[in-house]
């Protein structure tokens, strides 16, 4: 069960969203509504939350100020009245963004996204079998882009982990570092988002955006400038949609 709270000025919205929920009462359990930004930020500070529905265009504090001011949010889906802010949202590692009004199906397709990305943060990350560097037949640093798995050395621990390429969703640059994606584990290593294209299929893996490189087998569909992965939304950035939109294949 994944309790959630509702963070939105308009009674009209907070409703509709409310009676979504109900509907789902099996997966969802609403335990608070908040009219405006500041008092969500106190019961954030106090309550465990799994999942935020959250208004971007707020008085006094904004939702996206909001955010802000976490250091840890929940699972967020942001449910506001225009796309104008998805771009920056997502710069928060929002689940999803809905625009109102708000479809069933639209909404189901959200708490899907959310219920995937709690059950890759609550499984430990499993590392593959134990091997020595000699043996280590395609690491990412140099080696042929076909193989079938990957091997990979961890930021925190230095561990060699092995990834197999096909379970890679998406990859995020920050910084000096990229963080891997897959079902259901994540893995932050020290690259370059270039290095890393390097040895990875080209056929599978394009670039989107300057923060993100994006496996098209788990593409779920693309809306304007938002990429809808299995387990999250990314954005597409101007410089790239072009390119990326011409190795498609369209029928």
């Amino acid at each position: 069960m994944i309790n959630c709270i509702i963070v939105d000025d308009d009674k009209l919205s907070r409703t509709v969203i409310r009676q979504m929920v109900e509907r789902v009462h099996t997966r969802l359990e609403l335990i608070g509504e908040f009219e405006n930004a500041i008092e969500a930020h106190n019961i954030l500070r106090s309550l465990q939350v799994d999942l935020m529905f959250l208004d971007v265009e707020m008085p006094e504090m904004t939702g996206l100020q909001l955010l802000k001011t976490l250091e840890r949010p929940p699972q967020v889906v942001l449910v506001t009245g225009g796309t104008q802010y998805a771009v920056e949202a997502f710069e928060y590692n929002v689940a999803d963004y809905l625009v109102k009004p708000v479809e069933q199906d639209r909404f189901l397709r959200a708490i899907n996204r959310v219920e995937k990305n709690l059950q890759r943060e609550r499984t430990p990350i499993q590392a593959g079998p134990a091997i020595l560097p000699d043996e280590v037949p395609a690491v990412l640093d140099g080696q042929p882009s076909e193989n079938e798995y990957v091997f990979i050395k961890t930021k925190d621990d230095g561990r060699t982990v092995q990834i197999k390429v096909s379970d890679i969703v998406y990859i995020e640059a920050q910084s000096d570092y990229m963080t891997i994606y897959c079902d259901n584990n994540s893995y932050v290593v020290h690259s370059t988002m270039a290095n890393l294209q390097k040895k990875l299929p080209a056929k599978h893996f394009h670039r989107v955006h300057r923060s993100y490189t994006v496996n098209v087998n788990y593409i779920e569909s693309i809306e304007g400038d938002l990429v809808k992965t299995t387990i999250r939304v990314i954005p597409i950035g101007v410089s790239y949609k072009s390119e990326f939109l011409k190795k498609l294949h369209y029928l």
